[in-house]
């Protein structure tokens, strides 16, 4: 079976204090409307380390409120991460590699139209096109010769559905905002919403062209 799910890191949370985050039980969390409260909080505490930490400027670390209008202000958002290949009958899995962050997954609607779209680094995944099927492999792309293992082997025509229901997990978990901060009793949870939503791309209807 395949599945495409879309993952964050969460390294970047260790030591946050702004908000409850998880206890981490790996280094990734593959977002859905699964997510407990401290869950979501631990996505949003990598968003802020990466995009709107505390700066010099700052006589203390700043609070839950504070980084919201932050992260609502930003001009930039990002997140290590972005989608997951996985083949659970043979056991392979194909994650991003560094520096494709997951407000780059959409890049994945172009594979299923012939496109090879750079994925990262440490470990580098890469795709190769082999007729009406798609080649994914875990690592090896500056190799001059395939890496031994196997890839994983997609039939073009159903990657599009694939990653539909990478999406709909990425709705799902902006349906969690805003019961999240309610439930920190923050405030501006719309706009918090919009804003991930604009620099995540989260609910467009993916262009086919």
């Amino acid at each position: 079976m395949i599945i495409v799910d879309a993952i964050v890191e969460t390294v970047a949370a260790s030591g946050f204090t702004a908000w409850p985050v998880a206890s981490p039980s790996g280094r990734v969390l593959s977002l859905s409307g699964r997510l407990s409260s401290f869950e979501v909080g631990t996505v949003m505490a990598v968003i802020v380390d990466y995009c709107v930490p505390a700066t010099d400027e700052d006589a203390i670390e700043p609070d839950g409120s504070e980084f919201v209008r932050r992260m609502i202000d930003a001009e930039c958002l990002i997140a290590p991460g972005g989608l997951r290949i996985r083949d659970t009958t043979h056991g392979i899995a194909v994650n991003p590699g560094c520096c494709f962050g997951l407000e780059n997954w959409r890049d994945w609607l172009d594979v299923a139209h012939g496109g090879t779209p750079w994925l990262g680094h440490d470990p580098s995944p890469w795709i190769e096109q082999a007729g009406q099927t798609i080649l994914i492999w875990p690592d090896g792309r500056e190799q001059s010769t395939p890496p031994p293992g196997c890839p994983i082997e997609i039939p073009a025509v159903e990657l599009p559905e694939l990653i539909d229901a990478a999406q709909h997990q990425l709705r799902d978990f902006l349906g969690l905002i805003e019961s999240w901060v309610d439930a920190l009793h923050l405030s501006r949870a719309q706009e918090l919403i919009a804003a991930l939503d604009r620099h995540f791309n989260i609910t467009d209807t993916p262009d086919r062209t």
